[in-house]
């Protein structure tokens, strides 16, 4: 792929107004089913090869609309503050100051409340347009030509998130219909018995059953998996409205200013990968090592490359529409890095973090679960312990270190109050709130299910193909394992990727997709259809089973050949 010339690509864009109907190509967005989200037609294929601007127009497409929504939301409120103010001046004679009071566009124009269909308010400006499109050229021009961790999965991700997001109103319309126990009962949810995946001798956790070989090697028992699925299949026609979902379907501006960071962090969250895992750049003491540490080095590295770029001054007037104070610029980087780092799933910390917060968020807490309101000034610890992860070819577990940590924060001078919710283990989860400090915890809990929630979406969309069609299920996997194959022949990874391809797919949907489709049930939000991510990772499991092995020969035999 090349970038080509952006100039004269976006001339003559017309602003965005109240009255502005969707285009085709948000038509063709919201068209898309889950199971074939693709930037290519037909999905899946190898053929078609979709271009830098075509990838660039459906990224664009999702974040104007995104940021759409909150400008609109912003005018809606300051309308409603206007007539309620001038409702309740008694003294008033109906007249309002248009400068003081008007429906404050960006780049500084100002629009009245109530002007004809053909006046109607400007939501965002053809500069604001240009810009937002020309922000996301300049990231799609640091994207790397890798295989897997490219511009095409970037603008995947995004569009499955986009999707994600839609599907959370969707779920909450059809809350009380009820799943066709049919089509469950019909899935096969039987595993492999035996299939070992890595040399460790402790299971995942303390109810997982497995069985030791002669060779001392790890086997997960498959039995545990089908029964766990079963009982998660038996749950889904009994879809709860939690206190969650009732907050999902409200309108509010932090759920639609999240939404738009939600897709703003799909797509910058591998800019400037290097095509290997963070542990080779680690070893090979990569320059942004030095800056970023050990510790998810590529994700910071693309969170810090993205703000980066953003707070440049051609992106002046993009800028000021996203961040109207230093409220939404401190919640969009505090959100955007949250999922950006949740998605080193390879990390052992990250893992057993996810973990935690999940735990804390949807379970019932344990009865010495503390979950209080607090300044964020607490070191939290975590014990040595084995931790499921996801290398990019091999699922194992690997022994957690132990680490200490201490964060230190003043407190905001400005609108909300900072304030974190203190999880049990001693984790603390930061957020901007204006209520008082004897908020019941209730109150509280929902707001880190907010946070958690959107973290499991970002990592639902950066493996979506592992719940979506079969095509585009094999298409990525065999992209995935190209990217491997090549940091192998070039030395840059000494697995090869060939070894145990197919029982290692086997190994990351037990140990990580699995477990994260049943997650998309569990939080409550996506109503009946929370089930159907789970039924297409138990239905693409099974097709791998069956047909895996052979389809795995004859790629690494084509990719040998190239």
């Amino acid at each position: 792929m090349s970038l080509s010339d952006p100039e004269n690509v976006y001339a003559g864009l017309p602003p965005i107004t109240m009255d502005t109907i969707p285009t085709d190509k948000e038509r063709q967005i919201t068209d898309q089913s889950w199971d074939n989200v693709s930037a290519r037609q037909p999905p899946g294929s190898h053929e078609n090869e979709p271009t830098v601007d075509t990838l660039i127009s459906f990224v664009s497409t999702i974040l104007e609309r995104r940021l759409v929504d909150v400008v609109r939301y912003r005018m809606e409120l300051r309308l409603a503050i206007e007539r309620r103010r001038l409702s309740s001046d008694v003294s008033s004679q109906g007249e309002s100051n248009d400068e003081e009071f008007g429906l404050a566009s960006e780049g500084g124009r100002s629009t009245g409340g109530d002007l004809p269909p053909s006046q109607a308010p400007v939501l965002l400006t053809s500069i604001c347009r240009h810009q937002l499109r020309a922000y996301v050229r300049r990231i799609a021009s640091m994207y790397r030509d890798n295989r897997y961790h490219g511009l095409e999965h970037a603008t995947h991700v995004t569009m499955s998130a986009d999707k994600l997001l839609e599907m959370i109103h969707k779920g909450s319309v059809e809350l009380t219909e009820d799943v066709d126990d049919t089509e469950i009962n019909e899935l096969s949810v039987h595993e492999p018995h035996n299939l070992i995946i890595a040399n460790r001798k402790r299971p995942l956790d303390d109810s997982s059953q497995s069985t030791m070989g002669k060779n001392n090697g790890f086997t997960l028992s498959m039995d545990s998996t089908r029964n766990s699925t079963d009982d998660f299949f038996g749950r889904c026609h009994r879809p709860k409205r939690s206190k969650l979902q009732q907050s999902c379907e409200q309108r509010i501006h932090p759920d639609l200013f999240s939404k738009f960071a939600v897709t703003f962090a799909a797509f910058i969250h591998d800019v400037d990968h290097q095509g290997v895992p963070n542990t080779r750049l680690v070893l090979e003491n990569d320059p942004i090592v030095e800056q970023h540490g050990s510790l998810s080095v590529a994700e910071k590295h693309s969170i810090n490359v993205a703000f980066r770029a953003l707070s440049e001054s051609e992106f002046d007037v993009f800028r000021s529409v996203i961040f109207e104070s230093r409220d939404d610029q401190y919640e969009m980087h505090r959100i955007v890095a949250n999922m950006v780092l949740g998605t080193d799933i390879a990390s052992p910390e990250r893992a057993q973090s996810t973990r935690v917060r999940w735990g804390e968020a949807f379970n019932h807490p344990s009865p010495n679960s503390s979950l209080t309101i607090d300044i964020p000034s607490l070191g939290g610890k975590f014990h040595q312990s084995d931790v499921a992860t996801v290398q990019a070819s091999k699922p194992q577990l690997v022994p957690m270190q132990n680490i200490s940590t201490t964060h230190q924060s003043k407190q905001p001078e400005w609108g909300s109050k900072k304030r974190s919710v203190r999880l049990n283990g001693g984790q603390t989860i930061e957020f901007l709130s204006e209520c008082d400090d004897d908020d019941d915890d209730n109150d509280l809990r929902t707001t880190l299910q907010r946070s958690v929630l959107i973290e499991t979406i970002i990592n639902v969309a950066d493996v979506a193909h592992a719940m979506q069609s079969w095509e585009l299920f094999l298409f990525w996997n065999r992209r995935l394992y190209e990217e491997l194959y090549d940091a192998f022949k070039m030395a840059r990874s000494e697995i090869d990727p060939s070894n145990d391809w197919y029982e290692n797919q086997l190994g990351f949907f037990k140990l990580y997709i699995i477990p994260l489709a049943g997650k998309m049930h569990e939080c409550g939000v996506f109503g009946k259809i929370g089930c159907e991510w789970m039924k297409n990772a138990v239905s693409l499991r099974d097709r791998w089973i069956r047909e895996g092995e052979e389809i795995t020969k004859d790629m690494i035999a084509s990719v040998k050949s190239i």
